[in-house]
């Protein structure tokens, strides 16, 4: 059996809340807490999407939270079956190509709003599988 091909199609940002409590300068001596939940939802009409949700929240500190969601659209060279769903792409692979995005979306999203930049850590999605929540 030939190999399934997965694209990314697109990907997009449908919640995202942010509230500060207070404005530092500098979060250096700020704890950074993160937590990710990820799922994959199924297309009725398409067998051959899913869609990869990222539920993140970020917290610095006691001045700063964050709490985004990222879909990304895949698309699939084949009909989308269990075993597919069960398997490493929809649970560590499709995190980890989402994750970039959301790393970067939360470092713009901190400065352009005039706050101090934030940086989150890499991830290694494979060392989580099977976990229905990441924390770091």
């Amino acid at each position: 059996m030939e190999k399934a091909k997965i694209q990314l199609k697109r990907f997009y940002f449908p919640d995202v809340r942010m509230e500060s409590k207070d404005f530092l300068s500098s979060w250096e001596e700020m704890e950074l807490k993160l937590n990710i939940k990820n799922s994959v939802l199924t297309d009725e009409k398409d067998k051959k999407l899913f869609r990869e949700r990222l539920d993140v929240s970020v917290i610095v500190g006691d001045k700063l939270e964050m709490n985004i969601v990222c879909i990304g659209e895949f698309s699939i060279s084949q009909e989308i079956d269990d075993e597919f769903l069960k398997g490493n792409f929809p649970n560590v692979n499709a995190p980890a190509i989402l994750f970039p995005f959301v790393r970067s979306f939360v470092s713009y999203l901190a400065t352009n709003a005039g706050y101090p930049q934030v940086v989150l850590p890499a991830i290694n999605f494979a060392n989580n599988i099977n976990k229905e929540e990441k924390r770091v």
